[in-house]
């Protein structure tokens, strides 16, 4: 999905880098791949595996012109303006001026109290459950990334929503760092309110999704 539509063009060769991983527990991974976009993101997420986790990658060169076309111009100046919003306020508001400054909500905050975890195809895949004293149980399934929020048998939230967790300090809390007893808090913001390219907008590319979580997740994006 964040290929900017490249799987569309003819003859495109991929060009990936990936870092991360410890280096004192041994973990430490770098790694360059060029081939197919799939083989090539597949080698890429086997090295996330391996990292222990997460890998920071650079990926798909392609002209300026390309970008503006299929790209998700500003969307780095958005996240840094996230990230300073977050940052200035107090831990205990720092979910509430994220929302503020995208628009959008805080639907649940508690106590992790589910947490299901699988690993395939070098995706991470399974589903947190939050309790709010006050809103009941949150459900959050994830490919990686959260793609759906559902409160009992209500949809809140679908990706490309940005579905996101903080811990207790306002902080990123990704589904790989996830376990039971953490105190998050659910972030939710529509997708109309970010910068997205031009995966985003084909729904085949979701399909894969609804066989990883389960759920309907192209009739709630794209209307079918």
């Amino acid at each position: 999905m964040g290929a900017m539509g490249l799987h569309r063009v003819q003859g495109y060769v991929s060009t990936q880098v990936a870092v991360g991983g410890d280096a004192e527990r041994g973990r430490r991974v770098e790694i360059t791949v060029r081939g197919g976009l799939g083989p090539a993101a597949a080698l890429v997420r086997q090295a996330a595996v391996q990292a222990g986790g997460l890998v920071a990658v650079a990926r798909n060169p392609v002209t300026a012109g390309y970008v503006r076309e299929h790209g998700a111009a500003g969307a780095v100046s958005q996240a840094i303006a996230v990230g300073r919003h977050a940052m200035a306020a107090d831990p205990d508001s720092r979910a509430h001026a994220v929302v503020a400054f995208l628009g959008g909500a805080v639907p649940a905050r508690g106590v992790v109290r589910g947490f299901r975890l699988r690993t395939t195809g070098g995706f991470d895949v399974g589903v947190v459950t939050v309790c709010d004293p006050d809103k009941g149980m949150h459900e959050l399934t994830f490919w990686n990334e959260y793609m759906t929020l559902e409160s009992g048998a209500a949809r809140l939230g679908t990706f490309p929503d940005l579905i996101m967790t903080l811990d207790a300090e306002g902080l990123p809390l990704t589904s790989a760092e996830m376990r039971e007893g953490l105190k998050v808090q659910v972030l939710l913001v529509p997708a109309q309110r970010l910068i997205l390219g031009a995966g985003m907008r084909d729904p085949e590319l979701f399909r894969p999704v609804e066989e990883a979580t389960g759920k309907s997740v192209v009739r709630e994006v794209f209307g079918r």
